[in-house]
């Protein structure tokens, strides 16, 4: 039990450090890159009229969002740690 409580102790710290550094700066940098590329991906699709897959596959695209707006809801909750 004890490697357990350990891994959690440095598991709390490592989220206290990451919820003191710019709290809210990580939210909506996080939130704001994952609009920013969902929106050049349909953009540059309707522009060239060539389907995204075309560039790279739907499960990168969904992967790589479903990763940003993860990010964005965990620093939102290490925001009420803090």
């Amino acid at each position: 039990m004890f490697i357990w409580t350990w891994i959690k102790d440095k598991y709390n710290q490592f989220q206290n450090w990451a919820a003191s550094w710019a709290p809210g700066l990580k939210t909506r940098l996080a939130a704001f890159l994952g609009f920013i590329g969902t929106a050049a991906a349909y953009g540059q699709e309707w522009i060239t009229g060539l389907p995204l897959t075309q560039f790279v596959s739907g499960t990168t695209v969904t992967v790589a969002t479903m990763v940003l707006f993860s990010l964005a809801f965990w620093f939102r909750g290490l925001a009420n740690r803090a």
